[in-house]
């Protein structure tokens, strides 16, 4: 698979108390050259953002919050091994089209709001559907 490959899988909406619906995601695998270089990028930023910002005092707090910012944005990076580009369905509570408004990292687990009802609605990928996510 290349990084513009798109694939489309199974999944299931659900919020508490209401039958859950189902759902087409559309996800982009991430290849580890991508991941690598992404989570590189923002911990060497935040690296190199480190001693400008310790200029300001308190100079260790804010060097070791840059430090362990651009660690924590890194190792989200590396680990996003699927972004969502896209989803069909509708949400169980009030049965409005579910609607993407930005890509973001896919889990196994993924939180998306509703439009119609601004509940936040569980997405559950099918189990094998991807893998190991």
């Amino acid at each position: 698979m290349t990084e513009q490959t798109l694939l489309e899988v199974p999944a299931t909406a659900s919020i508490f108390g209401f039958a859950p619906s189902e759902a087409r995601l559309t996800v982009r695998p991430r290849s580890v050259r991508w991941r690598a270089a992404r989570a590189g990028m923002l911990t060497g930023g935040c690296v190199v953002v480190a001693p400008v910002v310790a200029i300001l005092p308190p100079h260790v707090a804010w060097a070791l919050g840059a430090v362990v910012t651009g660690g924590f944005l890194g190792f989200r990076k590396w680990n996003e091994r699927f972004t969502l580009e896209g989803i069909r369905g509708t949400c169980p509570k009030c049965e409005a089209v579910l609607q993407l408004t930005s890509k973001t990292r896919l889990t196994r687990t993924s939180t998306l709001p509703c439009s119609g009802c601004h509940h936040n609605l569980q997405l559950q990928v099918e189990d094998g559907a991807l893998g190991s996510i």
